[in-house]
This record gives C-alpha cells, structure tokens and sequence, in this order.
C-alpha cells in the first residue's frame, strides 16, 4: 500500500506488512517476521539494477531524542554570540556589529 508514512501507519503494520510512502519515491518501512520495524531506499543503479538500502530500525537515534538542541535554540545561541563578539572571519576576527544585525532580521 501506498501513503504517507507517519506513526500510526508504523504501528499499524503486522508482521511482514510493507507500507510505501506516497511522498517520497522509493521510501518504504518494513516489518518482517519479528517485532522490528526497519526504514528502507529502494533505487535503481546507472546499470539500472535494483538496490536496497536499510537506513535503520524504528527508534533511537531516529526517534525519541527530546532533549536535542532545537533550531530556535542554535539561533538564539548564534545571535548571543555574534553580539558579544564571538564569531569569528575566515581569517579569525570578529564579524562586524552589522553581522548581528542582519541575523537578528
């Protein structure tokens, strides 16, 4: 069956059950005969032969990692720091005030 993978989907499936997403071309979670839940790349080669790539089991590090640094949270940091002088050039000198500015745009 074809359709967005989300986690009801994921749950729902029974052992040996197989669900494509409909987004993704060649995107696919499987669950074999045990409990274990496994993303999977379907693609073809140049020579055009069929390959899978297993990404990984259902879960950690894929799932469940709360208490990872969000996006807001680097942005705030990188604005603290372009304030306070500590973002450094290419050749290791603070950017300028204006460098702070236009990240905070």
């Amino acid at each position: 069956m074809r359709k967005m993978i989300g986690l009801r989907e994921v749950r729902a499936l029974r052992p040996g059950e197989t669900v494509w997403d409909a987004a993704v071309t060649g995107f696919l979670a499987r669950r074999q005969k045990s409990e274990a839940l496994t993303y999977l790349v379907f693609y073809r080669t140049t020579e055009s032969r069929q390959r899978w790539h297993t990404i990984g089991r259902h879960g950690a590090p894929w799932t469940g990692q709360r208490k990872a640094t969000t996006v807001a949270e680097l942005c705030d940091a990188c604005l603290a720091d372009a304030e306070a002088g500590r973002l450094l050039t290419r050749r290791r000198t603070a950017k300028k005030a204006s460098t702070a500015a236009a990240l905070r745009g």
